[in-house]
């Protein structure tokens, strides 16, 4: 036994999703412990007499640093679990935790690099990549500085990079070079203006476009050259943003008001389709959505420097909202490192900023 709490109880948080923690009744603690050292996830279980005489257990598959606290008459018994086959996790995917943290660390910002940026995607060699005054700009993800402005490349409204091909995508065409950016290997038309690339696997790349709708392109002799349009992703305004979840499911986001976040799934006969059960309803223009390693949403939102977090349920957005004179422009897309360190690009210099909150978390298990 770890310790006992007297005259108070632990609730577990209500935005702490299903798959982390479970609770069950008992007539007794030591069944809540036979079972929490039977289960290969349990690291931490405590246990509440109720006033049915009955008690409360809950287990928990990851150290909490911090529980909802109530106050009835009886105590919670806590056990600390010792078992090898518990794979862990830790409260990252407590999104109120993550919020307060972030809350801190606003203050704190700190510019990377001055000029002005766009699209943000993870490039070759460990950097983060956009495109500034028609150069490929590259930052190391762990230093944040400028490991390449390359030589001149055709003007450019949003980058993608995949399998050391990089796409460079400017009204309804597709430029496609190699890492070393020296030469245009091949280019081929995609819908009306470009305005976002994304990967949903080595095989397949989504784009977006302002009036065509979203494209799904397929490889070709290792590079992306055959793209075909997703009837689903309906061309309602500006295509801007995709947020993959996996190879089968993806959500579109539009610098539209009044259009909600869809997700799209690929059923068993590799057709798309819209998940109408998992729209997320809001009303704002959506510049970029990213799916972090908690599997929580975050959509900004064009033009008000403010990022929403929709917590595992997509019940619950959180707001993280910015000074309006933090920036000089909006946030345009933003981009989630290790223990939620996060950047944001802008379209008016400083165009990249870093914020890191006070977090330690584990990486994601592959």
């Amino acid at each position: 036994m770890y310790g006992i709490i007297h005259n108070a109880s632990i609730e577990i948080p209500f935005d702490i999703p299903g798959n982390l923690s479970h609770k069950s009744l008992a007539s007794y603690c030591d069944e809540c412990l036979c079972e929490a050292f039977n289960h290969p996830n349990v690291t931490l279980l405590t246990c509440t007499e109720n006033e049915t005489m009955n008690f409360i257990c809950q287990f928990y598959y990851f150290m909490p640093r911090r529980d909802e606290i109530i106050y009835p008459s009886n105590d919670t018994k806590i056990y600390l679990i010792q078992n090898k086959t518990f794979e862990e996790t830790d409260d990252c995917c407590n999104t109120t935790y993550l919020i307060e943290r972030i809350n801190e660390a606003l203050g704190k910002k700190r510019a990377i690099f001055n000029g002005s940026l766009r699209f943000l995607v993870r490039g070759d060699h460990n950097t983060i990549v956009s495109t500034s005054n028609n150069k490929l700009m590259k930052f190391d993800t762990s230093t944040l500085e400028v490991v390449s402005s390359s030589i001149p490349i055709p003007s450019s409204s949003t980058v993608g990079y995949r399998n050391k091909y990089y796409y460079l995508g400017k009204e309804n065409i597709i430029h496609v070079y190699d890492e070393t950016l020296s030469s245009n290997i091949t280019s081929f038309s995609v819908g009306n203006g470009i305005t976002a690339i994304r990967f949903l696997s080595n095989e397949q790349m989504l784009v977006g476009t302002a009036g065509s709708g979203g494209f799904i392109c397929e490889t070709q002799q290792e590079m992306f050259n055959n793209c075909s349009n997703t009837p689903m992703v309906p061309a309602t305004g500006q295509l801007h943003a995709f947020g993959v979840v996996n190879e089968n499911a993806f959500y579109a986001g539009w610098d539209q008001q009044n259009q909600s976040l869809r997700l799209y799934k690929k059923d068993q006969n590799n057709s798309w389709t819209e998940s109408i059960n998992d729209t997320i309803t809001q009303n704002e223009k959506i510049s970029d959505i990213v799916i972090d390693n908690c599997d929580r949403i975050w959509a900004v939102i064009v033009e008000k420097n403010i990022i929403v977090i929709y917590d595992q349920n997509k019940a619950h957005p959180y707001n993280i909202t910015f000074n309006s004179n933090m920036f000089q422009s909006s946030i345009f897309n933003l981009f989630i490192l290790d223990n939620y360190t996060f950047v944001t690009s802008h379209e008016k210099g400083p165009g990249l900023n870093l914020f890191e909150p006070n977090l330690n978390c584990r990486r994601k298990k592959k």
